[in-house]
């Protein structure tokens, strides 16, 4: 089916959105059209392809709010890989992704913060007993033991399997 001058699928796609362009233009998440994929485009210096259809992907898995705070200013937010793209499994899909803030994002990949299986927010025993300002206290302390928010469709959550793993990675390096 052609829309605006874009195909879409009226079968489910891959990425668990029915109705998904494949040839989509750029566009912010708040827009409600995904970037666009061509390769040539979208390729980095790094090798990471597709990660703007990943960000656009993940954050509207999660309805453009961090899985950790709820903060829903997309400028603001970032999909965090659970497995990374370097891993073998570590595939720009939904199920391998989490929206989390710029914050929270970079507590993640720095192991300050971790997510169980069961979606439980964990910190790094020394993060917890760190004293400071209040940035620290409730922007990332206060969040230990609070469940993940999550997207409602089953295959649109993240992977319980990646989280595992990564979970494994979170504990070896506290």
């Amino acid at each position: 089916m052609r829309t605006g001058g874009i195909t879409t699928h009226s079968t489910g796609s891959p990425s668990g959105f029915p109705h998904e362009p494949t040839l989509p233009h750029r566009g912010s998440t708040s827009s409600g059209t995904p970037p666009t994929c061509f390769a040539a485009e979208d390729e980095r210096a790094d090798g990471r392809l597709g990660q703007e259809l990943f960000r656009w992907r993940v954050l509207r898995a999660y309805r453009e709010c961090c899985a950790v705070c709820h903060l829903r200013h997309s400028e603001l937010l970032d999909a965090a890989h659970i497995l990374p793209d370097r891993h073998p499994k570590g595939e720009p899909i939904v199920p391998n992704g989490l929206a989390m803030c710029k914050l929270h994002h970079a507590a993640f990949d720095s192991h300050f913060l971790g997510v169980r299986p069961d979606l439980s927010i964990e910190l790094r025993r020394d993060i917890l007993d760190e004293t400071d300002g209040p940035m620290l206290r409730y922007g990332l302390q206060g969040f230990h033991g609070k469940l993940l928010h999550a997207p409602r469709t089953r295959g649109l959550r993240p992977s319980v399997d990646f989280l595992a793993e990564r979970f494994e990675l979170f504990r070896k390096a506290g």
